[in-house]
């Protein structure tokens, strides 16, 4: 295998291992995680290409690829916040909902089915605790179905 097949093996098994944390910190309600991982990927990819641009010499969009890092800090700060906040109404939830289980002990599952990209007529399902679990499931994996499209 040649150096760059062996960087994009790596970083292909990096992004899988991100993205089962990320489904995993998600459904636990740890979403300031799951956005810190984002961003620091997000951020490690505009750094690479601005080294490249230095490395051949394009001021401009060395310059271009700063501010972007600029604004992307801006964006995490932002994001970050709004995953505080969200982790914070869902304990509440989570408490005002454990308060009101009914006594029998039953519990819902709820199911997100997921299509598999280029093997589509494969489905995988998911059961999650309560519908505000798959709710953030289903919001995590359209995020990245974005961020793939984007790439």
């Amino acid at each position: 295998m040649s150096a760059n097949q062996l960087r994009q093996a790596a970083d292909d098994a990096r992004d899988a291992n991100d993205a089962i944390a990320d489904e995993i910190d998600s459904l636990l309600g740890r979403y300031e995680d799951v956005e810190r991982r984002r961003f620091a990927a997000r951020r490690a990819d505009l750094e690479s290409r601005r080294d490249e641009a230095k490395a051949d010499g394009n001021t401009q969009a060395v310059a271009d690829f700063n501010r972007a890092l600029g604004k992307l800090a801006e964006l995490e700060r932002l994001q970050l916040e709004q995953a505080r906040q969200r982790e914070k109404e869902s304990a509440q939830r989570q408490t005002s909902t454990s308060a009101a289980q009914p006594a029998h002990g039953y519990t819902s599952v709820h199911r997100v089915e997921i299509g598999s990209g280029a093997n589509s007529g494969r489905r995988t399902s998911i059961n999650t605790a309560d519908k505000n679990s798959a709710d953030a499931l289903v919001d995590l994996l359209r995020q990245l179905e974005a961020d793939m499209s984007r790439s």
